[in-house]
């Protein structure tokens, strides 16, 4: 449906855009420029695709060569991406414009990551429930940290004869 969106944009026909105008509007200016065809058609999911494999050059210096590599060629053959990657309206669009947004901020290339960001956003709804869901696992990690820090200072301040025992923390914590 969303590839029939972009073909009747091509043609110039009225055409109501469903959540993903970016895909839409950017596969419908594809199909102007270049004829429609089914490559036309996944370019847009596969172009985020490779914002996604390439993210992690961004991080390089902080993750290291090998590390880099690793994660770039799970990332390349990972089933679920491959599947999201080759399929026309999928989530990818959301996923890697917006890994590449914030591998960008991240380098500090403020006028790229916007311009990801902006993909991202006009990828449709997947970029909220992802964000969401970004927001809630940082939520956890910083509660189980302010957890582990006050088991720490409850450790420290117990008894000589309790001090190492690890079920000593985890009954006071």
């Amino acid at each position: 449906s969303w590839a029939l969106q972009s073909l009747s944009i091509a043609r110039g026909a009225p055409v109501e855009i469903g959540p993903q105008p970016g895909e839409v509007s950017l596969t419908g200016l594809a199909f102007m420029l270049f004829g429609s065809s089914n490559f036309m058609a996944r370019l847009y999911s596969a172009l985020a695709g490779i914002a996604l494999v390439a993210a992690p050059l961004l991080f390089k210096r902080r993750l290291g060569s090998l590390a880099t590599l690793i994660l770039m060629a799970g990332l390349a053959l990972d089933p679920g991406l491959v599947v999201m990657s080759r399929t026309a309206g999928g989530p990818m669009g959301a996923i890697g414009f917006g890994a590449l947004a914030f591998a960008l901020a991240y380098a500090r290339q403020p006028l790229f990551a916007g311009v990801a960001a902006g993909l991202a956003l006009l990828s449709g709804p997947a970029l909220i429930t992802g964000l969401i869901s970004l927001a809630l696992a940082w939520g956890v990690t910083a509660l189980l940290q302010r957890r582990q820090a006050a088991g720490d200072e409850m450790a420290e301040a117990s008894p000589d004869w309790l001090r190492g025992k690890e079920w000593w923390v985890l009954l006071t914590s």
